[in-house]
C-alpha cells in the first residue's frame, strides 16, 4: 500500500546518499501519488517530482512520454505552440483544450526551435519564462519542451487521444500531427481579440 511505497522510496533515496529530510519528502510524495490512482499502482518518477514541486515539476522529458501514456487512464489531450508571449487568449484556449479530456499535455518550442520557425524580429520570451507561465496555469497538467521545428516526434511518442489546434493553423492548412491522432479538435475563437503580435506592437509604440 501507500506505506510500502513510502518505505521503498525512503530506502532508495537514503541508499543514494540523500539527506534524511530530502529522502522523507520524496517518500511522502510517493505515498500521496500512490493513493491518487484507483488501482494502487506504483508512482512514476515524474509524478513524484510534480507532487514535490507543482510548478516546475510539470515539465517532462521526451523519454517520459511513453510512461505518461501508460499512467493516464482517461483521455489524454495534446496541444502545442511557441507561446512566445503568454496572454489571456492562451489561457482561454488551454482551458478549452483541458475540457476536451482528462489530462492536458502542452508542447512548447525551445528557444532555438522558436527562432527557426518564427520570422526574424519577433519578440519571444526565453523558454524558462514561457514554461513558468504555462506551469502556473491550472489547466496545464504537463509541459513538454521540444527542440524540433514541429512536435510530431513528441506526439508520436505520447500517442494522445485528442489533438487540439487553434483556428490560425486551420487557415494555413498546417495542423502538425493531425495524421498521428484520430481525434483532432479546433478550438473556438478566443473572446480576447489581442494576440501576442498586437501586444508587442502596442508595447513598442
Amino acid at each position: 500500500g501507500a506505506g510500502d511505497s513510502f518505505a521503498a522510496h525512503m530506502t532508495i533515496a537514503l541508499a543514494h546518499g540523500l539527506p534524511l529530510e530530502e529522502a522523507a519528502a520524496i517518500a511522502h510524495a510517493a505515498g500521496r501519488c500512490y493513493v491518487k490512482w484507483p488501482h494502487n499502482r506504483p508512482p512514476y518518477p515524474y509524478e513524484i517530482r510534480k507532487d514535490i514541486e507543482p510548478g516546475r515539476g510539470k515539465v517532462l522529458a521526451h523519454s517520459d512520454l511513453p510512461m505518461l501514456r501508460k499512467s493516464v487512464p482517461g483521455r489524454l489531450v495534446w496541444t502545442n505552440g511557441v507561446w512566445r508571449l503568454p496572454h489571456a487568449g492562451h489561457a482561454w484556449i488551454l482551458r478549452w483544450a483541458r475540457e476536451q479530456g482528462d489530462v492536458l499535455a502542452v508542447g512548447v518550442n525551445t528557444d532555438e526551435s522558436a527562432e527557426r520557425i518564427r520570422p526574424s524580429g519577433n519578440f519571444i520570451l526565453p523558454l524558462a519564462e514561457r514554461i513558468e507561465m504555462l506551469a502556473g496555469m491550472e489547466a496545464v497538467d504537463w509541459i513538454v519542451p521540444f527542440a524540433e521545428n514541429n512536435p510530431c516526434d513528441a506526439i508520436e511518442a505520447l500517442q494522445p487521444d485528442v489533438l487540439v489546434s487553434s483556428r490560425e493553423y486551420v487557415k494555413a492548412k498546417n495542423i502538425l500531427g493531425s495524421d498521428l491522432v484520430k481525434d483532432v479538435r479546433i478550438a473556438p475563437a478566443s473572446p480576447y481579440a489581442r494576440h501576442a503580435t498586437d501586444i508587442v506592437k502596442e508595447l513598442r509604440r
